[in-house]
């Protein structure tokens, strides 16, 4: 059982641990406006059935289930490029995991060029005072 132990450690320290990509993930500065961005450029293509699911959606509430792994997340990417088009749009991204969490705030940097955070329960309590988050801030 050690050399499980020993696994899940090395695991915990590599710069793919969960734990280290949420807490670089943080806000480094207290947040305090709420935030509105336009998303002006994909860092992507959609697959021609991403673009007719796409074209159902626009002008909805955008609630989207598809199986894994057939591009959920992009296709809300290209919504809300969309959504932004004539108006600054402000984002909550509410996931079920920290992983999916950090994941999302990562796609939000590098496919949608946006300026984001990931902000969970694994923050301790002292460390969620630092951020001095306005909770109004991220109301949507």
């Amino acid at each position: 059982m050690s050399g499980w132990k020993n696994y899940l450690e090395y695991l915990d320290q590599s710069q793919y641990s969960v734990k280290i990509q949420s807490k670089n993930l943080q806000p480094s500065e207290p947040i305090s406006e709420p935030a509105r961005f336009i998303i002006k450029k994909l860092n992507y293509e959609l697959w021609p059935f991403q673009i007719k699911v796409l074209k159902k959606i626009i002008g909805n509430t955008l609630i989207l289930g598809l199986p894994t792994g057939l591009g959920k997340t992009f296709i809300a990417g290209a919504y809300l490029k969309e959504a932004s088009r004539d108006k600054a749009i402000r984002v909550l991204f509410l996931t079920p995991s920290i992983p999916l969490g950090v994941q999302q705030t990562f796609f939000a940097r590098d496919k949608l060029n946006i300026e984001s955070y990931f902000i969970s329960g694994s923050i301790s309590p002292s460390e969620r005072g630092s951020i001095n988050l306005a909770w109004d801030a991220i109301r949507c």
